[in-house]
């Protein structure tokens, strides 16, 4: 796994969520 493999996901989690207020 590298880094973006990690990152991206998870910013893209943490966006939806944010968005989900």
């Amino acid at each position: 796994m590298t880094f973006c493999n990690m990152f991206f996901p998870f910013t893209l989690f943490h966006f939806y969520k944010s968005t989900q207020i």
